[in-house]
C-alpha cells in the first residue's frame, strides 16, 4: 500500500479511492489523525449537519442512535449539537474509533463490519444513522439496520444518490418497502459535500422509517 500523501486534498482522494477489505481499513487508519482537518479546514463538509437536520425533524432528543460508520465523530458531534445524547458509534476502523473516543461523544464505540451482521440485538435502537460511506457501502447492511431499528423508528442515509442508485441501495429499499419493512419519508435536495477535493459528487440526505 502507498503511503499516506503530505497534501490533504490529495489525502482525500487517496482515502476514499476504491479499495476494498483490509487495504481500506488500512487507509482510514492513516488518515484518522488528518481526518477532521482535512474534511473541516480543506471541505467545507457539511454532511454531517445536514444528516442531523434531518434526524431532528422526527427522532425524538432522548432515542438511542446508532452512527453507522461514525469515523472521528463528526457526525456524533453533529447530532449533539441537535440535542442528542444517547449515541452508539460503530466503525471498521481501530484508528478513528480511538480519534472518536478521545471526543467524548458517544455511550460506546463498536468495532463492526458493515459487510457482515451486526452484533446488536434486534430493535435496538431508535435509528440509525450514516453519513458519508458511499463508495464502499453493502447494500444489504439495510437489512440489518431495519432489523436493529425498533418499529417506529427510523433509518437516515446521507450520502451519493448516484452511487446509491449504482450500487443497488435504492433497489433494496423498494423491496423492503413492498414487504412492508420499510416506509420512504423523505429526500432532501442534493448538495456538494465535498466542493474542493470532489466538485462534481453530490450527497442526499434520504430518511426511512421503519413501519411500527
Amino acid at each position: 500500500m502507498a503511503e499516506i500523501p503530505d497534501d490533504g486534498l490529495e489525502r482525500i482522494h487517496w482515502a476514499v479511492s476504491p479499495a476494498g477489505g483490509e487495504e481500506l481499513k488500512a487507509r482510514y487508519d492513516l488518515w484518522a489523525r488528518h481526518y477532521d482537518t482535512d474534511l473541516t479546514e480543506i471541505e467545507n463538509y457539511t454532511a454531517p449537519m445536514k444528516a442531523a437536520s434531518a434526524a431532528a425533524r422526527y427522532i425524538k432528543p432522548g432515542a438511542r442512535i446508532l452512527d453507522a460508520a461514525c469515523g472521528t465523530g463528526l457526525s456524533g458531534a453533529a447530532l449533539r449539537d441537535k440535542g442528542f445524547d444517547d449515541l452508539v458509534g460503530l466503525d471498521f476502523s481501530a484508528g478513528m474509533l480511538e480519534r472518536a473516543k478521545r471526543k467524548g461523544i458517544y455511550r460506546e464505540l463498536v468495532t463492526g463490519d458493515l459487510s457482515k451482521p451486526l452484533d446488536f440485538p434486534d430493535d435496538a435502537f431508535q435509528a440509525v444513522i450514516i453519513v458519508g460511506e458511499s463508495i464502499h457501502l453493502p447494500v444489504e447492511c439495510y437489512r440489518e439496520f431495519v432489523r436493529i431499528a425498533e418499529p417506529g423508528g427510523y433509518i437516515v442515509y446521507c450520502g451519493s444518490g448516484e452511487r446509491a442508485q449504482e450500487r443497488g441501495l435504492w433497489k433494496l429499499c423498494g423491496a423492503l418497502e413492498r414487504e412492508g419493512k420499510l416506509k420512504f419519508i423523505e429526500s432532501g435536495e442534493p448538495f456538494h459535500p465535498l466542493p474542493r477535493s470532489e466538485p462534481e459528487l453530490t450527497f442526499v440526505t434520504v430518511v426511512h422509517a421503519v413501519p411500527g
